[in-house]
């Protein structure tokens, strides 16, 4: 007798896949709905709304490398923050508003291949909309005084990166913790991150802005970093991974125990 197969994203798997094959297949699933022209548009207009405020900072010949550094960590990398915030919550709540989360939950290892496929796209995404994003943003800069130097932009790219590892693992807690996901993940991002991130003393290590502002700190114009700079980027780069963590964690306890509604 023919083993049973179901059918899942439009591949046929055999029942009990591994957890990383349904992990894969949760993440390939939520990559097609992120990418869809009618997902996907909000998030470009971020992208050339950033690009167009960068240009406007060129063409009032604001010619100095700390205004495109403060403009990189105040606008750039906030925007990072809106798009996580967007696509998190967006998969969670959006088959959890159209009761299709439970169909979901059905799969073989789904409880912990959900979460973990989808917060993998929503990195994805994240990281290849905010590396366009810096690339509009260096494209604007082309030729002025404002062109970073090859250091600055590697830091650049890799502080896209973390920042959307970190954010889409809070985002995606908060939309599995709360129906209001998108609201309460602003309040998060205004009160937390914004505000806290700005302060002095521990409560700052709470927020991705603490650390981002290491990461995105103007590099030398010789290498990557200075002497004795490494322990701190490193220290940064930790901070955003532990905070992706604990997201994680909690999301994942949250779909193996009362899961979304």
């Amino acid at each position: 007798m023919a083993e049973k197969t179901f059918t899942y994203a439009g591949v046929a798997v055999p029942p009990g896949p591994s957890i990383a094959v349904a992990i894969a297949l949760h993440a390939r699933l939520q990559l097609r709905r992120i990418f869809a022209l009618r997902a996907i548009w909000p998030y470009l207009l971020i992208v050339l709304g950033v690009a167009l405020g960068s240009l406007g900072l060129v063409r009032l010949s604001l010619a100095n490398a700390g205004a495109f550094v403060a403009y990189f960590q105040t606008f750039a990398l906030r925007a990072v923050a809106l798009m996580a915030l967007g696509l998190a919550t967006a998969a969670v709540r959006s088959d959890t508003d159209a009761g299709t989360m439970a169909y979901y939950l059905l799969r073989p290892r789904a409880e912990i291949g959900l979460p973990l496929g989808r917060w993998l796209a929503t990195v994805a995404a994240t990281s290849l909309l905010g590396w366009l994003l810096a690339g509009a943003v260096l494209l604007s800069t082309a030729g002025t005084m404002l062109t970073p130097n090859f250091a600055y932009v590697l830091r650049m790219f890799l502080s896209v990166v973390l920042a959307a590892i970190a954010y889409n693992g809070v985002f995606l807690l908060i939309a599995a913790l709360f129906r209001a996901g998108a609201a309460v993940g602003l309040v998060w991002l205004v009160a937390v991150d914004l505000v806290t991130g700005s302060l002095s003393g521990n409560l700052s290590l709470l927020a991705p802005t603490h650390y981002l502002a290491v990461l995105s700190a103007p590099a030398p114009e010789q290498g990557l970093w200075q002497q004795g700079e490494v322990a701190s980027l490193a220290a940064a780069a930790l901070g955003l991974c532990v905070l992706a963590v604990v997201g994680l964690a909690g999301t994942l306890l949250r779909f193996r125990g009362d899961p979304p509604r």
